[in-house]
Order: structure tokens, then C-alpha cells, then sequence
């Protein structure tokens, strides 16, 4: 399990680990649809562990598995599920308003399964599902939050520990930034807020220009307008705290990142982490795409040369933010 044993000596305390729906449930929408041997059979490729053995070994190692239900255009839904639907953005439109009935019942004895099956499990935290994004956005009120609470329920039903829960922020189908206005929140001490934050990826520098709204930071009052991508990145967090911690909630941020293969990292990092931890988000974290390290060799922390870039960056602020962490 090396690389458990990797992260943990680079200074990280928590995996993230994607459970593909149309992989687990197959068949149909009930408990009876769930193909079990997805979490005790080794993952593609043959030499990966299994979902249970990387849960069993992170106990061991006193390391957090966040568990995430997901689909992507590679791995998509089940066969039974949204057909005649192809796009995300109505698919998970359907999920929320309750048209889509069946998927939606699938999603929950799902998680129930799942909540069955590492209940006992003090070290793993479930995220209720991946980047849903909407085209509506009013369903990112009271529409979402039943949504939510039912899979929870679902949960919470099964589970022997109180798990932490992690509800990711609606998004914009146009533009990927989180729906902020109508949001409401779920009132339970267990359950976080999550979100996705990435600079622009194509051509970033630090004469880029992006479209942002207005806001203020370190006492400077940027205008809606055009900025450049650290005014960018810093919107987004802003916005995204001024909401949260009106709740009186932290959150943690399971996505972020740039394109390693592109320039300024140093001060990409230095704005993303310092603006992470003057506006109290929770985590962070670092992905890659691909086990293997020649697949997309400039996102793929796996690739030797790519993790000791992002390394040399980041390794200053771990002791930091682990120190903050404990106390």
C-alpha cells in the first residue's frame, strides 16, 4: 500500500476515493442492483487494490478515506438510468426536482449500501456526490437540500459512527462557479460544505484576463469587471466563505488545481493557500487523473517529475497547515 505510505510522508492525512455509480449498481435501482464485488475486487489496473483493502489499510495507517459517489464521461451512470437523457445538467436537474424518481431511489440504497458496508469505519468520510451542476438555479434551495437530507437519512440509517457528510455546492452549467443565491443550508453539526475551485486553465498567467463580479480583499475593492487570474481565484473563494460562514460552517475544498504543465505555480499556490486559510476553509487537496504516470503526465501527481514540481511548491506550507490542523 505504498502509496498511503507515500502521502503520508509527503504530509497529507486524508485519500479521496471515487465510487463509480454505473460500476456499483449496475443492474437496477434497488439494494439488489448493487454489484458487491466492486468493493472487494482488485481495480483496474489489476495491480490497484480494492475499495475495502485501501479503507482497511488507511485505518491502520490513522489516514481519512473520502469516499465520493461519481460519474464522468468515461464511467457514466447506469444503463437503466436517465434514459433518453445525455446531459449532465438535466440529469442532475432530474435528480434534484424528483422527476427522476428511480435514479434518484438508486443514489440513496446506494449510499445506504455504502454507509452499511464501512459504518464501523471511524476514518471514512462520504461526499454525496460529484460536481453536480444545473442549468436552474433555483433548484439550489430547498430543492437540493431535501435531496440531500434524504440520502443522509439514508446514511445515517445504516451507519454504526456519526460520519462527517460532504454536500458540494451547486454549480453553474455556464460558467462552473458555485450557486450562491437561494442556497440554504443543511443544519446538522456532521455535515460540511464542499467545493471545486480551479484557476482558468488555458493560458493562465498573471496577465491573463477572466471575468469576475465585485469584491473585496485585503481591503481593496476589486470592481466587476476583468481581472487577472489571481483576482480570479480569490472571487471565488471570497464568495464562496461570505456564504459558508454565514452558516456558521467550515468547508472543505476536495478539488483544486491548475494545468502543472502551464507557469506560476509559486504564486498561484501562495494566493490559493493563503486565501484558503485567511477565509478558514478546512482542506484541500491535489488529484490526479490517471494511476498511470505517463497518462497525462502534466496533471498526474503519479508522474515522478510532476509530483516533485507540485511538491517543491507546496511542501512549505504542510507543516503549516498540519500544525493548524491539531490545535
Amino acid at each position: 500500500m505504498s502509496d498511503i505510505d507515500n502521502l503520508k510522508g509527503s504530509g497529507f492525512d486524508t485519500i479521496r476515493m471515487p465510487v463509480y455509480w454505473g460500476l456499483v449498481q449496475p443492474y437496477d435501482e434497488s439494494s439488489n442492483g448493487i454489484d458487491q464485488s466492486y468493493f472487494t475486487a482488485p481495480r483496474s489496473p489489476s495491480s490497484a487494490p480494492s475499495l475495502d483493502a485501501v479503507v482497511n489499510q488507511a485505518l491502520q495507517d490513522d489516514t481519512y478515506v473520502i469516499i465520493i459517489l461519481a460519474w464522468t464521461p468515461t464511467w457514466g451512470p447506469p444503463s437503466w438510468a436517465f434514459r433518453g437523457i445525455s446531459g449532465d445538467s438535466q440529469r442532475y436537474a432530474t435528480l434534484i426536482n424528483g422527476t427522476a424518481s428511480k435514479e434518484r431511489t438508486g443514489i440513496v440504497n446506494t449510499w445506504k449500501y455504502i454507509a452499511n458496508r464501512y459504518g464501523n469505519f471511524p476514518n471514512v468520510i462520504f461526499e454525496l456526490l460529484n460536481e453536480p451542476n444545473v442549468a436552474d438555479t433555483s433548484l439550489a434551495g430547498n430543492s437540493y437540500k431535501a435531496f440531500n437530507e434524504q440520502i443522509i437519512s439514508a446514511i445515517e440509517s445504516a451507519e454504526i459512527h456519526s460520519h462527517l457528510k460532504m454536500v458540494e455546492l451547486l454549480t453553474k452549467t455556464s460558467t462552473w462557479e458555485e450557486i450562491l443565491s437561494g442556497s440554504v443550508d443543511i443544519n446538522k453539526s456532521n455535515v460540511v460544505w464542499a467545493t471545486h475551485h480551479y484557476a482558468p486553465m488555458n493560458n493562465w498567467d498573471p496577465n491573463g484576463r477572466y471575468y469576475h463580479g465585485s469584491f473585496t480583499w485585503q481591503g481593496q475593492n476589486y470592481p466587476e469587471g476583468w481581472g487577472n487570474g489571481t483576482i480570479y481565484v480569490a472571487w471565488r473563494v471570497i464568495q464562496v466563505a461570505n456564504q459558508i460562514h454565514s452558516w456558521s460552517k467550515p468547508w472543505m475544498i476536495t478539488e483544486f488545481s491548475k494545468d502543472t504543465t502551464q507557469t506560476y505555480w509559486a504564486k498561484w499556490l501562495n494566493v490559493f493557500l493563503s486565501l484558503q486559510a485567511e477565509e478558514s476553509a478546512a482542506g484541500w487537496v491535489f488529484h490526479c487523473y490517471a494511476h498511470d504516470p505517463q497518462s497525462e503526465s502534466g496533471w498526474n501527481i503519479n508522474n515522478p517529475t510532476t509530483q516533485q514540481n507540485i511538491m517543491s511548491y507546496l511542501r512549505p506550507y504542510l507543516s503549516t497547515l498540519t500544525v493548524k490542523r491539531r490545535t
